[in-house]
């Protein structure tokens, strides 16, 4: 007889009750290893029955990795962001951050380090 697959229930329930979440939000929430996680999560997305879907992707900033946002279900999985669009939203943001420091520069050094904080 089968084991009952312990990581994937626990993660079902998490995201019932709180919502879409990352794997690394998942792995934190639980107390697990992430690539238990990412394991349990790709195993149970090749079945069949289809436990988890993408509900849409995380754009990070500073970098261009874009994290699946996971939910509980059986809808359709989201559409990947273009690469192209990471790396527009990406220079955007440092783009607006450069300009702040340029700005910034003219004035006292104590602006400086703020604008570089706050960033």
């Amino acid at each position: 007889m089968a084991q009952e697959p312990t990581t994937r229930n626990a993660i079902t329930r998490l995201l019932t009750e709180f919502g879409p979440m990352t794997a690394d939000e998942i792995a934190c929430e639980l107390g697990m290893h992430l690539k238990t996680v990412a394991s349990a999560i790709c195993i149970a997305r090749k079945k069949p029955e289809k436990y988890f879907y993408v509900y849409a992707y995380d754009f990070q900033p500073g970098s261009n990795a874009v994290p699946a946002i996971y939910a509980a279900g059986k809808k359709p999985d989201a559409k990947r962001m273009e690469k192209a669009l990471v790396s527009r939203l990406y220079y955007e943001r440092t783009k607006h951050g450069k300009k702040i420091l340029r700005q910034v520069q003219a004035g006292n050094p104590f602006g400086i380090l703020i604008a570089q904080v706050t960033q």
